[in-house]
């Protein structure tokens, strides 16, 4: 490949993933398309810790840009603290990972998903969940990123 060749096919690289598109990754469920959890969304806890609301408090790998709040969407790793559940999680910040939410978003084989409510599930650094079962389907491009949250989803869409 010439360098102008090369260059060429960067800059059409970067401009595909730059109006976020799905290209660089290469799988089929890689997700980089709408975002709707912000901080201060209240989302259910999909799985059996004991938790049942979770609110956002930031969203982890955002950048920022000034007066623009993080959002989040399927498959990104969230703090959030236990609104409603077992008092020994209230009151302490836990990561979480988003497995569902109800602004639709596009695959690339052309098909719009949707789910019923925003989810997430409570997770430790390394990635393994907390809990050992997850209520309600996990979109395909979380099961995709995180393989432990896929060994105990119930089903995935």
């Amino acid at each position: 490949m010439r360098p102008n060749e090369a260059a060429a096919w960067y800059r059409r690289m970067s401009i595909v993933y730059a109006a976020g598109a799905w290209a660089l990754m290469g799988s089929l469920y890689f997700f980089s398309g709408q975002k709707n959890t912000q901080p201060g969304t209240v989302i259910n806890c999909a799985d059996n810790t004991g938790a049942k609301n979770l609110s956002i408090i930031s969203v982890k790998g955002i950048q920022g840009r000034l007066n623009r709040l993080p959002a989040a969407g399927v498959g990104d790793v969230v703090m959030a603290t236990v609104k409603k559940g077992k008092p020994e999680l209230r009151k302490k910040v836990h990561p979480a990972v988003v497995i569902r939410q109800p602004k639709s978003y596009r695959r690339k084989d052309g098909v719009f998903l949707y789910f019923e409510d925003n989810a997430g599930v409570i997770v430790n650094n390394k990635g393994e969940m907390k809990g050992s079962a997850i209520t309600g389907p996990v979109a395909k491009e979380c099961a995709d990123l995180w393989p432990r949250i896929a060994s105990n989803a119930g089903s995935t869409a």
